[in-house]
């Protein structure tokens, strides 16, 4: 019974992609690389911050060789994600520079950086009522619980059971969600 919200809208996704009607792979496909033998990717003074969010993440400092294995270790809400976005391309520094090989990344063409990587993020939608079971108000009493069980009970501002605030890390939106499963 609890999966079935997932699994409803697991099902509008797929219908959704079924409307594509792709092409069907060819291996003649083209298959450009604008970089194909790459060695390093470094960040060099990167910062970003969020317009809406006094959140900023930098001056971050890194490189990473080709082949390297990396993990991103930190709390919620510490800058993982964005970091990661950073790296990938899909959010651009506000500052610094990203570097392939020692030469700065264009940003004319970020298309070509970005394919470079394959990433899977996981996010979190979330709607603002707090819906118990069968689609009833949830019980005030349970949902303070699970809150301080959660961790999340000074961060997540509630009012006649919706969430005031939804400017949260996805961390916090990950434990939110737990909540509401």
């Amino acid at each position: 019974v609890g999966a079935l919200p997932t699994l409803l809208t697991a099902q509008v996704a797929f219908n959704k992609l079924n409307k594509f009607a792709l092409a069907p792979f060819k291996a003649e496909f083209p298959r450009p690389q604008a970089f194909p033998n790459w060695q390093t990717l470094e960040l060099r003074n990167v910062t970003f911050s969020y317009q809406d969010n006094a959140f900023s993440v930098g001056p971050i400092n890194l490189t990473i060789k080709r082949g390297e294995l990396l993990f991103l270790i930190g709390g919620n809400g510490s800058g993982k994600s964005t970091l990661a976005m950073l790296l990938t391309g899909l959010y651009q520094p506000q500052s610094g520079e990203i570097l392939l090989d020692g030469k700065p990344v264009s940003g004319e063409q970020p298309e070509d950086y970005r394919k470079l990587f394959s990433a899977v993020f996981t996010d979190v939608w979330l709607f603002d009522q707090l819906l118990g079971p069968e689609g009833k108000p949830a019980n005030p009493q349970l949902v303070e619980k699970w809150l301080a069980q959660l961790k999340m009970a000074h961060k997540l501002e509630l009012s006649n059971g919706r969430i005031v605030n939804l400017k949260l890390s996805k961390g916090q939106k990950k434990r939110v969600a737990l909540l509401l499963a």
